[in-house]
């Protein structure tokens, strides 16, 4: 009977170690479920359906926002993941959960149901929202920038830094170099419901995002902070974001 237990114990083990194995293997090789993968400069991009060449257009516009940040690599490749009826953006999504791009590693996999090129458009039916889809492919290159500095146990989650060091930098690169810091700060403290914050180019991000990218551009352009040097800071994010209203109130005598 204990041999038994033993052979069932065993088998069952082996089974799930197998089981685990694919399921990384597929993560971190998404050509294995797609039809068609093509190279171009900086990208890998894993497609089932033919590749609209605009969207190589909105890639190398997106990377490009990127050129004088402090953690670019040109050398750096990124795979990206089009939801063009593979399974695995939806198997991301199931362990990930669901957003409009998720980023992880060198991966940039597309999870909003429909990529309007001609339009700079992403729309995701669940949210019932539409985004400008070269500033989230600026968000989701600055998290693979992250990675390819930090490794994987420097980067979050592993690493455990602040949420608005590591996703401020992120709304920061994609959109916040293009506005001025008060009128960032004033269409924060704008009393609404709605959780989108959209800017009059079309960016939009969650509410406490646009707190973290303000919190972020506030240490970088006036406290004059490098990257690495915000995520060794020992300020709370309650001292920073203090500080900041202050600096923002002096601006208006």
């Amino acid at each position: 009977m204990k041999t038994n237990v033993k052979k069932i114990l065993f088998r069952g083990t082996v089974t799930l170690v197998f089981c685990f194995g694919l399921l990384i293997s597929f993560v971190f090789n998404p050509s294995l479920l797609y039809g068609n993968e093509t190279i171009y400069r900086n990208f890998v991009i894993h497609h089932n359906d033919d590749l609209n060449e605009n969207l190589t257009k909105l890639l190398e516009i997106s990377f490009s926002k990127l050129e004088n940040q402090e953690l670019f690599d040109k050398e750096i490749q990124i795979s990206i993941c089009l939801n063009d009826g593979s399974l695995y953006p939806k198997l991301i999504q199931t362990l990930m959960g669901p957003d409009v791009i998720r980023s992880f590693a060198n991966k940039t996999v597309i999870q909003a149901d429909l990529l309007n090129v001609e339009n700079n458009k992403m729309i995701l039916t669940d949210w019932n929202e539409t985004f400008k889809a070269t500033q989230w492919f600026t968000h989701s290159f600055t998290h693979c920038l992250q990675y390819k500095k930090y490794g994987f146990f420097g980067s979050n989650p592993v690493a455990g830094y602040d949420e608005w060091k590591w996703e401020g930098y992120s709304e920061y690169t994609s959109f916040g170099t293009d506005y001025d810091l008060r009128l960032l700060v004033n269409k924060h403290l704008e009393n609404t419901t709605n959780n989108w914050v959209e800017m009059e180019d079309g960016s939009k991000t969650l509410k406490i995002h646009l707190k973290y990218l303000i919190m972020v551009k506030y240490c970088i352009e006036i406290q004059h902070m490098t990257y690495d040097q915000i995520l060794k800071s020992k300020d709370s994010p309650e001292k920073v974001y203090t500080d900041l209203l202050k600096w923002a109130k002096g601006q208006e005598s």
